[in-house]
């Protein structure tokens, strides 16, 4: 599996220097499942699932035209589910295949929220990841589980498992935070029912577009028309 883009906070850019991003690769990501980093949210760690990690590896527009991402992501911050039953819903969705969960930075045990990855091994072109997203997210919601929709943006960071100092003891262990990694085969494609929803919601869109369009030409030639009526009245 590829490396992907990597950056500290979400202030952190290469945009103005032109350097690359540092890569991050999903041994690594399944290394900080059971080590979660200690830094604040302006520090905390993030990538982009992403092949692309060039100097504008954070814009949503050149990730859509120049990624490839190898990695289906959700982000659950809503309904508090727990570990077993975001687990059983994504397995619903994927079938038993590689993934990683973990809680977020500002999870707790009474307001649980979660970071899913599942490895992709054929790439997913920038062009087609948004809608594929946007259907997986719609299949999870048929199980109960709201995700995230940001997460459909191919430039959205993904931030890496992380307990800020402020929500770990005396002792320096996280007060609260879960994971999970299923070391198994990975996806080989996105599953079928997840590409077919993805394409039916481009067509429609598509579609919609062309209404959108259509009506607004004949608003424009509506009103050329109106105005070339008062003109002639005004003669």
């Amino acid at each position: 599996m590829p490396n992907f883009p990597t950056f500290n906070g979400s202030r952190d850019t290469r945009r103005f220097d032109g350097h690359d991003y540092s890569t991050i690769s999903f041994v690594d990501i399944k290394r900080m499942c059971s080590d979660p980093s200690a830094l604040e949210k302006l520090q905390a760690p993030a990538f982009i699932p992403s092949t692309y990690a060039g100097s504008l590896a954070r814009s949503h527009e050149e990730q859509r035209q120049r990624g490839v991402f190898h990695a289906l992501i959700a982000d659950v911050d809503i309904g508090s589910p727990s570990l077993a039953d975001l687990e059983a819903a994504v397995v619903s969705v994927v079938v038993d295949h590689a993934r990683l969960i973990y809680s977020s930075s500002s999870a707790t045990e009474a307001e649980r929220k979660w970071r899913v990855i599942v490895p992709v091994r054929s790439g997913i072109k920038g062009t087609d990841y948004g809608q594929i997203q946007a259907a997986y997210f719609d299949a999870l919601q048929d199980r109960g589980i709201t995700c995230d929709y940001a997460l459909a943006r191919t430039g959205q960071p993904v931030f890496l498992p992380n307990v800020p100092p402020a929500r770990r003891g005396a002792d320096g262990l996280p007060i609260y935070y879960e994971n999970a990694v299923r070391e198994l085969a990975g996806l080989s494609e996105v599953p079928p029912a997840i590409t077919l929803a993805a394409k039916k919601a481009r067509r429609q869109g598509e579609a919609a577009q062309a209404i959108a369009k259509e009506s607004a030409l004949l608003k424009l030639l509506s009103v050329a028309r109106g105005e070339s009526t008062v003109a002639f009245y005004r003669l």
